[in-house]
């Protein structure tokens, strides 16, 4: 554990800790390389702003 290891005091990250760190367009591109995996093309746009 490295709390233990490096003989830090533990920090509590947050509860919002994965949204701020949350890289959207990562994901996207993860989700499309397993649709394309499976077979289908893939396009990935912007969501236009109404």
């Amino acid at each position: 554990m490295l709390v233990i290891a490096e003989h830090k005091p533990y920090v509590e990250l947050g509860v919002d800790y994965f949204t701020r760190r949350a890289d959207f367009e990562a994901h996207a591109r993860r989700l499309a390389r397993e649709i394309e995996n499976l077979g289908f093309d893939v396009t990935i746009q912007p969501h236009a702003a109404a």
